[in-house]
């Protein structure tokens, strides 16, 4: 069973992708199949799905991870931005599906479309945060009972080798209906999981979790880095703050 989780939440990039975050105040999300993890598509019984799924990764790991600087932010280019959940507009609710737990935001932003054969699709909800599962050998069903959708398995099993991300996803769908009787995601007919021709669409973060954004600068950023994150901090945001990393002076690379 996924876990649900709440607090603060970590995300690791660059300094050029943190201004187009301040700039937009969104978080862009990108397609399921689009990740840099290979194997992750093909772990679900509906490898399809994912081709009109939307995921942003995350961590809840407070403590700094130097695979995690490598691999995403960039020892000395790199900053990680904290923000506490939740983090995008939309008001949260809980859903149940086959005894699994998932927290529902429905998207009020009416610029949520994704395109899909010629038509606009609006993207109404957003899940997460959901902790994603490692485990040696995966396999996972996403349809449920009365061809129902098990959200919080899209996106969040991966191999083992990736436990090092610790990883939290936020995942986004179009194309599915919410029963609230049922309390359940029902599909519509096929081909519901027909491929977006969005590689990436955006989520507002809210108004009150952006200004209060926290930054973090890479173990080996240099002084004019330092500069030029203030000063985007100090401009796009009312209280944002800007931190050395705990590891500076600390590796060597």
């Amino acid at each position: 069973m996924n876990e649900l989780i709440r607090g603060f939440f970590y995300h690791y990039t660059s300094i050029e992708k943190l201004t187009l975050i301040l700039n937009s105040q969104n978080i862009r999300f990108t397609r399921a199949d689009l990740v840099n993890d290979l194997e992750e598509i093909n772990i679900i019984d509906k490898p399809e799905i994912k081709k009109s799924a939307f995921i942003s990764c995350w961590t809840s790991q407070n403590n700094e991870s130097i695979p995690m600087w490598n691999l995403y932010g960039g020892i000395s280019k790199g900053v990680r931005i904290k923000l506490r959940y939740p983090i995008f507009e939309g008001a949260s609710v809980a859903y149940n599906v086959e005894n699994h737990h998932c927290n529902i935001m429905n998207l009020k932003n009416i610029s949520n479309f994704i395109k899909r054969d010629g038509d606009h699709e609006w993207v109404k909800y957003l899940f997460g945060p959901i902790k994603v599962n490692y485990a040696k050998n995966v396999a996972v069903y996403v349809i449920g009972n009365n061809n129902s959708l098990i959200v919080e398995k899209i996106g969040t099993q991966k191999l083992e080798h990736w436990k090092f991300e610790n990883e939290s996803r936020f995942l986004a769908l179009a194309n599915h209906e919410w029963n609230s009787s049922t309390k359940q995601f029902e599909l519509k007919q096929e081909p519901y999981y027909s491929k977006t021709k969005d590689n990436y669409f955006d989520i507002r973060i809210d108004k009150n979790i952006f200004n209060k954004m926290e930054v973090t600068l890479g173990p080996s950023c240099q002084y004019p880095e330092q500069i030029i994150v203030e000063s985007l901090i100090e401009k796009f945001t009312t209280n944002g703050k800007v931190k050395l990393s705990e590891l500076k002076e600390k590796i060597r690379l």
